[in-house]
């Protein structure tokens, strides 16, 4: 079978969160799969969720986040520190949206006992009374209220529907101190590792809750919990009265959402459908038996779901929209990489593959100029412009086919890619280890491959 099959209910979620990255097929391909030792990025941090959400009539958001905090770095802790990311569309910290978000925090416990904290912008600190060793696990329960901003960024409101994207405390990595950057508008300026998710929710008739589980249902009705493992973080969507296409692409469910348009719908599922049996054949299984899609303004990938634009007047153009988020759940869903200092990582692969499966087609050549752009594509995202598409999409794909097809073709690059998937699915990556195994992959030796589009330090 496939994928193993979903059991609902509270006693699988613990004992999967009791040890939620194990995975076996992993360890077992791994050890087949090559003589090649991965070096992957420990995460430092360990976190499970248990979310509880309720929307009123009046469009505010009631939250309870119980999370529990594992610390499996080498280093006791003195600090927890969380995104806290609708602090950053407040009125205090956004201060050109015409409509802001209200964010107000009641009450804070560790372990059952009321706790200070700090939040400053994005940053949520909370100190500890004593270290927390290595090994151990505290419990962090957040109380507060948010209403959404209107033309926020990601985490905003639309008419009468709601797009929950980073609503919650989020528990970044930890490598010598906490890896929390500060937020930035432009890519990704989040980190986190692969957690697990319960989440209990309600709201007000007529509207339909969509989300990174794979539970979902539709309509959804006004209050169920639901279950989401291994993912880097949960994506809410409150959609008022939506429209719904749906499809199978081998034994995924994808399922399509915007309020106008049907033939838009059904044309989106048909891509994604094709989108994912490609690269299941290519790259290997997506782990989930359900893909979301909707259909907004905005493209960006979540686990388990998508938004894309529909603003896209070609369908052309939209059709790789969708392909490109779509190609995400592989490469950030299940691969994991730090996107404030690897977004090269998921992009530029993700670019990619989605140019592989439109070659694939016959509809598109492979990508193979260089935009005339100075910088490397793999400097952190506050060293770029604020358009900084032509360098981590753009040329990092570039740059990457130049190498396939300079030792092979595309299907160098396919077995590339599956092998890749293989080693580190639910691990994280940067870039002098994604270098040190294409290298291996590949027998380069030396750098000249790469010069002019990637910084590489001496002697790696």
């Amino acid at each position: 079978m496939k994928k193993a099959a979903i059991v609902v209910g509270s006693l699988l979620f613990i004992v999967v969160a009791c040890n939620p990255l194990i995975d076996q097929e992993s360890v077992e391909n791994t050890s087949k799969a090559s003589s090649f030792n991965i070096n992957p990025i420990a995460p430092g941090s360990e976190s499970t969720y248990d979310l509880s959400l309720k929307l009123d009539d009046e469009g505010e958001f009631t939250v309870e986040a119980s999370i529990e905090v594992q610390n499996v770095s080498n280093e006791g802790w003195d600090t927890l520190v969380f995104y806290f990311i609708p602090n950053m569309f407040t009125e205090e910290n956004s201060t050109d949206l015409k409509q802001p978000s209200n964010l107000e925090v009641d009450k804070i416990t560790l372990n059952g006992k009321a706790a200070e904290y700090s939040l400053e912008k994005d940053t949520f600190t909370i100190p500890l009374s004593q270290k927390l060793p290595p090994q151990e696990s505290i419990n962090v329960t957040v109380n507060y209220t948010f209403t959404l901003p209107e033309e926020g960024h990601r985490f905003t409101k639309k008419g009468s529907s709601f797009y929950l994207a980073q609503w919650y405390p989020m528990v970044p990595t930890y490598r010598n101190g906490w890896n929390k950057e500060e937020y930035q508008s432009k890519g990704e300026s989040y980190h986190t590792a692969f957690s697990n998710f319960k989440l209990h929710y309600e709201v007000p008739k007529g509207y339909t809750v969509v989300s990174s589980s794979e539970q979902d249902k539709f309509p959804s009705g006004s209050e169920s919990t639901l279950l989401a493992q291994r993912m880097k973080e949960l994506y809410v969507a409150v959609l008022y009265k939506p429209d719904m296409s749906e499809g199978i692409a081998e034994d995924t469910n994808v399922r399509v959402f915007n309020t106008e348009d049907t033939n838009r719908r059904e044309k989106v599922v048909e891509i994604a459908s094709e989108a994912i049996k490609y690269f299941e054949d290519t790259i290997g299984p997506y782990p989930h038996q359900q893909l979301d899609i909707i259909l907004s303004d905005l493209s960006m990938e979540y686990s388990g779901i998508v938004t894309v634009d529909n603003g896209t007047k070609r369908i052309g153009s939209l059709k790789s929209l969708v392909v490109h988020e779509v190609a995400h759940q592989w490469f950030y869903g299940m691969v994991n990489n730090d996107p404030y200092y690897d977004a090269w990582l998921d992009e530029g692969l993700t670019t990619l593959s989605s140019s592989l499966f439109f070659a694939h087609k016959g509809n598109k050549e492979m990508p193979n100029e260089f935009n005339s752009k100075p910088k490397p594509v793999n400097l952190p995202i506050d060293q770029y412009p604020e358009k900084y598409g032509p360098y981590i999409y753009g040329n990092s794909s570039v740059g990457l086919w130049k190498v396939f097809e300079k030792y092979g073709d595309r299907q160098v690059a396919e077995d590339f890619l599956h092998k890749y998937y293989r080693l580190y699915k639910y691990k994280e990556v940067d870039t002098e280890e994604f270098i040190r195994f294409l290298k291996h992959f590949l027998n380069i030796e030396g750098n000249s491959d790469f010069e002019g589009w990637l910084k590489l330090e001496e002697g790696k």
